[in-house]
């Protein structure tokens, strides 16, 4: 289950940043986007002394600074300052070494005389990348990505570059050609970066985290081929709905290639803020929810997906919502699908994914008129023992065994915050919310699900380390013990709890797309719906 502490989010997709390492006096700036929406915006200054950049992300309403200065001339770098809301440090290069200076500690690596410096969320610097630039075979380099002490990792990874070739674009009422480069970043991290006549940067690409920045000199610019369109098997109809005092908001896909009224399936996230798409921007954008609507409506049924509260077009505080306003938004948003005239109330099933998969038996166990339940990655013990339990089994792994010490480390403050719920005393440390905390240690998930008697398909990842695949087997053994014969349990091969790759050793991990959802869900998912929802609809 995905935990709200902020200090155990580690973040190994990076984004990096360039600089053409040239002495010439320039100014400008690049606008920042996750998606089609502005999240910031990064001013960079080049200089005799090197390159400044000072960059403001406003991502789901939180504002984060990040300032850097790169110190040399000509790629000979010599000093490298970072600092960000109440963090800063600072790094100094020699011929074949560099050292890092974080709060007390100092860290020293051995460093090749030509190299890049860059960073995540920082994006002038790829300028400098074009020192690399072959367009006769592929470019290999090391990369300094200093953040990366901050997960217990060496800082310097390995780079390749490959010429793509050119690309028309349009811009205004011109045609440009600009230069097309491939990069790969130990091999995971993937961009492409576009380059003018000037040899001048102008937009950076990640497909994989639907980023991008664009100069500010060039917004308007668009690919002469983006013309393609989905087929219009299915429409999208937004809605609002207000509950108390805040307005949630979605999408309801309906299909169009068979009549209604449909059956419906509600989609429903884990911990996090997350949107519509099942998105938590920036840390993951494998836009699931988004997915599962185009093949569901596919084989016949209507999908309702939303923004939880205080995201996107949705109201509301989601930090300081407890367990039972979870529920409660959910429960309304159900209330408004039964009295949609498109919708067959009497054919609406649940798909939940990790707390969704909390949720999702306590809504149904509520209300018997759902027909079926879909739940992926769910527990079958309380939160407060997931959150142990997850922190000892990724340090047991020798596929982390970079990030051991610093998981083992969070066990100790983890524990001393439960202690003090568990005695009804205020935590020394507030990691979360309380009373959300509490509500889910109140929590009886196997005693909870017993009670559905409708068809549950269960889905897991081989390789979910938050929530390990017993719980689903769990699960599925306790509904069927309680009568229930329509339970199904389908284990995802090499999947992981948000349902992607495992990219340490699975050869269908593409860098390209490190946030592609494993192809097996949806088909698992959408074959059991056509069965339950559309096929056995009387």
């Amino acid at each position: 289950m995905k935990s709200k502490i902020a200090i155990l989010c580690v973040v190994i997709c990076l984004l990096v940043m360039v600089s053409r390492g040239s002495a010439q006096e320039q100014a400008g700036s690049f606008i920042i986007y996750m998606g089609e929406q502005r999240i910031g915006t990064e001013e960079f200054q080049v200089a005799e002394e090197g390159i400044t950049t000072e960059t403001e992300l406003n991502v789901g309403g939180q504002k984060t600074p990040i300032s850097t200065k790169l110190v040399g001339v000509d790629g000979i770098w010599n000093r490298y300052e970072f600092a960000t809301t109440g963090f800063a440090f600072y790094g100094e290069m020699e011929e074949e070494t560099v050292t890092f200076q974080v709060g007390p500690n100092q860290f020293s690596t051995p460093l090749e005389p030509e190299y890049v410096v860059l960073e995540n969320n920082v994006f002038y610097h790829y300028q400098d990348l074009l020192r690399f630039a072959s367009k006769d075979s592929v470019s290999i380099f090391p990369v300094v990505v200093p953040t990366l002490l901050l997960q217990n990792r060496s800082p310097v990874i390995n780079g390749t570059m490959e010429y793509l070739g050119t690309k028309w674009y349009q811009y205004h009422d011109e045609l440009l050609l600009l230069e097309e480069y491939q990069v790969i970043l130990d091999s995971i991290t993937y961009g492409h970066i576009y380059v003018n006549n000037n040899e001048d940067v102008v937009k950076i690409e990640f497909p994989g985290q639907y980023v991008k920045a664009v100069r500010s000199s060039y917004q308007g610019l668009s690919a002469v081929s983006d013309n393609e369109g989905l087929e219009a098997h299915y429409v999208d109809e937004f809605f609002e709905v207000l509950y108390d005092d805040i307005q949630l908001a979605g999408t309801l896909s309906i299909p169009t290639h068979s009549d209604g009224p449909y059956p419906v399936v509600f989609l429903n996230s884990g911990t996090g803020p997350q949107d519509r798409d099942g998105n938590s921007a920036p840390v993951l954008m494998s836009y699931m929810f988004k997915e599962m609507a185009q093949r569901y409506t596919e084989v016949g049924v209507a999908v309702m997906r939303y923004d939880e509260r205080g995201v996107g077009e949705s109201t509301g505080d989601y930090e300081s919502a407890t367990l039972s306003d979870l529920v409660g938004d959910v429960q309304v948003l159900l209330a408004y699908l039964k009295v949609h005239p498109a919708i067959d109330s009497k054919r609406i099933a649940f798909l939940g994914h990790s707390e969704g998969g909390v949720i999702g038996p306590l809504v149904m166990a509520a209300d018997p008129t759902l027909a079926a339940g879909i739940f992926l990655g769910a527990p079958s013990i309380t939160l407060d023992h997931i959150m142990i339990e997850q922190l000892e089994h990724q340090a047991s792994l020798d596929e982390l065994v970079t990030h051991r010490e610093m998981i083992l480390g969070y066990i100790p403050l983890i524990e001393e915050f439960l202690a003090d719920i568990r005695a009804e005393r205020e935590p020394a440390e507030e990691l979360m919310n309380v009373n959300w905390m509490r509500e889910h240690m109140a929590y009886d998930p196997i005693g909870t699900i017993q009670q559905l008697q409708v068809p549950i398909l269960i889905v897991q990842g081989e390789k979910d380390f938050k929530v390990m695949p017993y719980h689903a087997e769990a699960l599925a053994n306790a509904l069927q013990e309680a009568g229930n014969q329509e339970v199904s349990l389908e284990i995802i091969p090499n999947a992981t709890h948000e349902f992607l790759f495992f990219s340490a050793d699975d050869p269908r991990f593409d860098p390209k797309q490190p946030f592609k959802v494993v192809e097996d869900v949806y088909a698992v998912t959408s074959k059991w719906l056509a069965t339950h929802l559309v096929q056995n609809q009387k």
